[in-house]
């Protein structure tokens, strides 16, 4: 095969890839790992540019030079990608996981771009990627009005139940369906209004925009009454402002994939009298807000650089009479839009990497000096129009392809197994585990999970699950009438195993408060079998507290463990505190009551309990437990019982804390499995909540 033919058959490999790509990416889930959307479709995405990588890199060796296109998008694109990494080494704590969230979605789009907009020169390239495009958004509306109608439960009724579910799509949510379809019913709106176009073309294009518009507006219809929870506006900005206190993190931000810990240890006391106040949210309200808190000022600045090229090509593409060139740049201006009003992700994303493509390659063919061609050498840059041909010493243009093909093409196998092949099959086994444990099958649970952890030890998620699982199986075993001491071993051995993953993963991530959580709910099993285990379930719900001071919850907890071993003035003040931070929370009034009533201070005891029966619905099942309970309150006090008014909530009292174990029965762990920390390192609350209007 000689140079040019091998040249061709390299761009028609990486022109079916891309199409393949636009086509399926919308589409394609898997149900074979935890989360069935955004992982498979970032893994897919990857896949599919490690592919066109890789043949880009040996067309270039074949063709013996390099040719690259620079586009403004390029730039913003660049940007994006160099900051996730910066922040990535400068402030994970997890940098394999963080990895594989934004900095390998960017590098991701970025090298899609590169490839895509070097080799893809013609105008029919565009009207395939366009129809393949619309195709799939059809396809996607089609979903949409099936699902809504309730006709694929009729159709198919062996369907798993989360595809039965009116709002299904394989997009992954109403959001990433709506900014989806939102921007393609701008594309294929003047498409189906152009000029003079053949009979099928326009018939096609009519049907893709009705599709596309009922499916828009199905989900529209039924998410218009909440059906999308999102963080509110001012919280985003309260959270990504903290950043500005610290010098590094207001540069490069918190850390890629570190958002949901920046929540916790930010958000504001006022968010607890929202709806929405027990949810830990992982993303920020809209793309730029997120960018600025997870890659600083730097991420901020590239998506900035974004907005300018996208004004730019507006400018330019809203007075064409090309409608190609129209749809491309409605299309780039409401992708944009969305993204500046809502959080994004992987299909988002990509629709945005394609459209500046497609815009780019529109340009390019119009020969528009925004678009240029560079021929690199070993010592020498030249800038050359699109298409032109220039040329190079021989010896310079054999080997430079070399020097950059070739660590280009490992370094993307290498990473193909080390990143991808290995993480998928940890996720594989992590959700066989799960679909284990549904089943009881807790033998089968431990071995998958430990399988996961051995192809992936950095995910915390596996440490924190195969903990929960070595304590399953260890009161399990301790339930037994009669223990043999085997048994008694065994129980010791699955009980440290389960601390010391609890402890890992807290090591791993120790800004994330659900692994010290996980780490509080083993040492509380432990309480009356295992010497100290009350202390170090204290010490585990203060680092807890420390990382989400705001969290009321955590702080009824810890008041709950100081009631269970009668410390009532500290259960008191720690309930107290729950209280000061979500005043409206009947729970929180009423284990503050019961502290009070044990502490004989019943005046106190009543006007909470009086807070309680405000705080709950009185047509709930607890409003009369509440009432009874005032009742009994104000007869030892000598008072009559007084009406009360009513809201709503659910009350849970302080657990009692198991009794000890007889002295044989307790389990000896090893001094390296408790924690220290101390009271003096929790955050008092400093603000009082004031009613939220935040939307």
């Amino acid at each position: 095969m000689d140079e040019v033919s091998s040249k061709k058959v390299a761009d028609k490999i990486i022109e079916w890839v891309a199409i393949s790509l636009t086509f399926l990416l919308p589409l394609f889930f898997l149900t074979s790992t935890p989360e069935f959307f955004e992982f498979n479709k970032k893994a897919l995405l990857a896949a599919a540019v490690a592919i066109m990588v890789i043949t880009w890199a040996v067309r270039h060796i074949l063709a013996k030079s390099v040719r690259l296109t620079l586009t403004p998008g390029l730039i913003a694109l660049s940007l994006l990608a160099a900051s996730s990494l910066v922040s990535l080494f400068v402030q994970s704590p997890q940098k394999t996981q963080a990895f594989i969230g934004q900095p390998l979605l960017f590098i991701s789009l970025l090298l899609f771009y590169l490839v895509t907009t070097t080799t893809l020169s013609s105008h029919a390239t565009i009207t395939r990627l366009l129809t393949a495009l619309l195709a799939s958004g059809s396809l996607l509306g089609l979903i949409a009005i099936i699902a809504f109608t309730g006709l694929i439960n009729q159709l198919m009724p062996s369907l798993p139940q989360f595809m039965q579910n009116p709002t299904f799509s394989p997009t992954g949510s109403p959001l990433s369906l709506l900014l989806f379809l939102g921007p393609l019913l701008f594309i294929s709106l003047p498409l189906s209004l152009r000029k003079n176009p053949a009979p099928l073309s326009r018939f096609l294009s009519l049907v893709s925009t009705i599709l596309i518009a009922v499916g828009l507006g199905v989900t529209l219809f039924q998410v218009k009454d909440g059906g999308i929870i999102l963080l509110p506006f001012r919280e985003s900005w309260s959270i990504a402002v903290e950043n500005f206190k610290d010098p590094t993190a207001a540069l490069v931000g918190v850390g890629p994939e570190e958002f949901g810990n920046a929540f916790t240890a930010h958000k504001s006391v006022a968010f607890n009298l929202t709806p929405n106040w027990n949810f830990r949210f992982t993303v920020s309200r809209s793309e730029p807000l997120h960018l600025l808190t997870t890659l600083g000022l730097f991420g901020f600045a590239a998506f900035i650089w974004l907005l300018y090229v996208v004004a730019k090509a507006a400018k330019i593409g809203l007075s064409s009479r090309d409608s190609v060139d129209r749809a491309l740049t409605l299309g780039l201006i409401s992708t944009l839009v969305l993204e500046l009003l809502f959080p994004t992700g992987t299909l988002s994303l990509y629709l945005l990497t394609l459209l500046l493509m497609l815009h780019a390659a529109h340009r390019k063919l119009a020969a528009n000096t925004s678009v240029r061609d560079v021929l690199l050498r070993l010592f020498a840059v030249t800038l050359v129009k699109p298409g032109e041909a220039k040329d190079q010493p021989p010896h310079q243009e054999e080997i430079l392809p070399w020097v950059l093909g070739a660590p280009l093409i490992i370094a993307v196998l290498v990473g193909l197994y080390l990143g991808g092949a290995k993480i998928y099959a940890a996720e594989v086994s992590f959700k066989q585990s799960l679909e284990a444990a549904a089943q009881n099958r807790g033998t089968d649970t431990y071995n998958l999970q430990i399988k996961a952890i051995a192809r992936n030890p950095h995910d915390d998620t596996y440490r924190t699950a195969y903990a929960l699982t070595n304590l399953a199986l260890a009161n399990a075993l301790a339930s037994r009438e009669e223990l043999s001491q085997t048994d008694r071993q065994n129980i010791s051995q699955l009980i440290q195993q389960a601390i010391r993953e609890a402890k890992i993963a807290a090591e791993l991530d120790p800004q994330n408060t659900s692994n010290w959580e996980t780490l509080a709910t083993i040492y509380r099993n432990l309480i009356g079998v295992a010497e100290g285990a009350d202390q170090w379930t204290i010490a585990s719900l203060v680092q807890a507290i420390q990382t989400n001071p705001n969290d009321p919850r955590l702080r009824l907890q810890l008041g709950g463990i100081y009631y269970g071993v009668s410390n009532f003035d500290q259960a008191i003040r720690f309930f107290e505190q729950a209280v000061l931070l979500k005043p409206d929370w009947a729970n929180a009034h009423y284990n503050l009551s019961a502290a009070y009533r044990e502490k004989n201070n019943l005046e106190a005891a009543i006007e909470e309990m009086r807070l309680v029966l405000t705080y709950l619905d009185p047509a709930a099942a607890d409003y009369a437990k509440a009432q009874q309970e005032l009742r009994d309150l104000q007869a030892r006090l000598g008072q009559a019982t007084q009406p009360t008014p009513e809201a709503s909530g659910e009350l849970t009292a302080p657990e009692p804390l198991p009794t000890a174990a007889p002295e044989n029965e307790q389990i000896d762990l090893p001094a390296e499995a408790g924690l220290e920390a101390t009271e003096s390192a929790i955050p008092e609350p400093s603000v009082s909540p004031s009613p939220s209007t935040q939307e």
